[in-house]
């Protein structure tokens, strides 16, 4: 019999909030596995068609077109842990296997979508547009086009490079980025820069927090994703050994040297405009919002399986809607 352990699964090894996946950009439920969306093209809509209208004659008018072509389709990932009878019999009172089971399938979940987002959106050549600028590279000295200075060298301007990227933006789209994700060493890097210290300095705080970056930077959060995962390969299983170890533990940052400027939506919606959406199939999940885990019987294995699986697509929607800066602080801050 199936049992659905998902509501066990909100609690996990690392923090949620280390995540940037969930948090970036709008989740779009589907019902079918794959299928198209409609994207409004702009031109039609920025374009200024409405004249004076003389007694008695037509008004002026025109239309839009819709672009069909681009498609989602969302890809099944699945991971499982194997509670044996033998190891359940012999368990103390303080283990919960079934719980601890779903806690290790759901953590695998979080880092497989984590690993994806980053994939999908953080590296240059993605968020190309219509315009140069939309890829921007941090130099240790003498920024040419499309560079800046490193935010934790000398001299920097993180505030003003951010703000002129949004302007850029804004003028290309007609939407100004509202949130930035930024690395966790950029994030460290940022701390002693002098435009930003000098910004906050009269606060109430008296401090550098992510609140209070995302106030000078104008946008609506600053999302700093914490996550880790052990970039060592898994040791063979040796015959009476009872766990599955690490040959190494190399832990390492998801999200490195980059931040992230994109426009999102307050909600998605037919009419919405945003940089990224994620497309969650959850006809398939059976209505949970990305991740489904239950328990079933492995009569073969003498054991009780617990898995974990999702259904998502990471598209980018609108690539003008998207700023990526590439080394923003220099090796001295990784």
């Amino acid at each position: 019999m199936n049992v659905p352990l998902t509501q066990i699964s909100i609690a996990t090894m690392q923090a949620a909030e280390g995540f940037a996946a969930g948090r970036v950009f709008p989740i779009i439920p589907v019902v079918h596995q794959s299928d198209r969306w409609y994207v409004y093209t702009r031109d039609a809509w920025l374009r200024d068609d409405v004249e004076p209208r003389a007694p008695a004659t037509e008004s002026t008018g025109n239309g839009f077109d819709l672009d069909n072509s681009p498609t989602y389709a969302c890809v099944p990932y699945a991971h499982h842990f194997d509670v044996a009878d033998q190891i359940r019999r012999n368990q103390d009172l303080a283990i919960n296997l079934d719980r601890d089971a779903t806690l290790f399938v759901t953590a695998k979940q979080l880092l497989k979508r984590e690993r994806v987002f980053v994939q999908r959106y953080c590296s240059t050549g993605i968020w190309t547009g219509t315009a140069s600028g939309n890829d921007q590279t941090g130099v240790g000295a003498t920024p040419g086009a499309d560079q800046f200075l490193q935010w934790d060298l000398a001299g920097s301007t993180p505030i003003m490079d951010v703000r002129k990227r949004k302007l850029e933006s804004a003028q290309k789209t007609g939407f100004a980025p509202n949130v930035l994700l930024i690395g966790p060493y950029v994030a460290n890097g940022l701390i002693n820069n002098a435009e930003i210290v000098d910004r906050i300095k009269y606060s109430q705080l008296g401090f550098v927090d992510y609140a209070l970056l995302a106030q000078a930077f104008g946008v609506d959060e600053v999302v700093v994703p914490t996550a880790i995962y052990n970039v060592g390969a898994e040791a063979p299983y040796v015959q009476g050994s009872p766990n599955f170890v690490s040959s190494t533990f190399a832990p390492a940052f998801i999200h490195s040297n980059y931040a992230l400027l994109a426009y999102r939506p307050p909600a998605p919606g037919p009419l919405a405009t945003t940089a990224g959406y994620i497309f969650v199939w959850r006809g398939y999940l059976g209505g949970m919002e990305w991740l489904q885990v239950k328990k079933f019987r492995m009569e073969q294995l003498a054991a009780d399986r617990v898995e974990s699986e999702s259904a998502f697509d990471m598209k980018t929607i609108l690539t003008d809607h998207g700023v990526f800066f590439n080394t923003p602080v220099s090796a001295a801050a990784l």
